[in-house]
């Protein structure tokens, strides 16, 4: 099982793989985080799979952004607010 939860915005998602090898997904809460999830690796597949020592970081007082070089889509941004 995997559990992903986002306090904040009272959101949540579970995950277990089933006997074929497939995926039982419940989200929910506002935000659906599983939806997110399975977004940001179509787009790291599209990308070639970067390993992690792509990730480049940029920290701040009011965020830390992390993005990969050459896909605008492999941006993420945390608000420290």
């Amino acid at each position: 099982m995997l559990y992903v939860f986002d306090p904040d915005q009272e959101s949540f998602a579970e995950s277990a793989v089933t006997g074929d090898g497939g995926w039982t997904v419940r989200q929910s809460g506002p935000v659906p985080l599983w939806d997110d999830i399975e977004k940001a690796l179509t787009v790291w597949e599209a990308a070639g799979r970067p390993g992690i020592d792509a990730v480049q970081l940029r920290l701040s007082q009011a965020s830390h952004l992390y993005w990969i070089e050459g896909s605008s889509a492999l941006r993420w941004e945390h608000r420290l607010d």
